[in-house]
């Protein structure tokens, strides 16, 4: 056994694997545990389209997808025309789409609330800016 096994081991005691699990505090102020971003961000999608209401905005966990995304562009990027590297850049190919994919289906779910809602919220302006007339008036 390594002696820095120990060392790289995350809470649950299982080894742990840098960069890849991390831990994010929730809105709540809780700690998630070894969930990475797209995990974290399955979650987001998934709560988004159950919830009736728009959801706050998970601006920190998109960013850091945007700029994950970025970095995996520039690693793409630099493996191109190496045949050694062709079934890794393929794989990574893979990933980064279905993030991608993901990431605007998060997006798209917050518009189409946004959309649905955009409506109710300036009739009720109008009928506020209404009542305040008649109250002046």
């Amino acid at each position: 056994m390594d002696p820095n096994e120990d060392s790289q081991r995350d809470q649950s005691g299982q080894p742990g694997t840098p960069g890849v699990q991390q831990q994010y505090a929730t809105q709540d102020g809780s700690l998630d545990m070894g969930c990475s971003d797209f995990e974290l961000l399955k979650r987001a999608l998934l709560n988004e389209r159950m919830a009736p209401d728009i959801l706050q905005y998970k601006e920190e966990l998109v960013e850091r997808v945007k700029a994950g995304l970025k970095r995996q562009e520039g690693e793409l990027d630099g493996m191109e025309g190496q045949r050694d590297y062709e079934l890794v850049r393929q794989v990574l190919s893979y990933e980064r789409d279905r993030v991608r994919f993901l990431l605007k289906a998060y997006l798209r779910a917050r518009l189409e609330k946004i959309e649905q809602y955009a409506g109710e919220l300036l009739a009720a302006c109008r009928n506020l800016r209404a009542a305040i007339a008649c109250c002046l008036a």
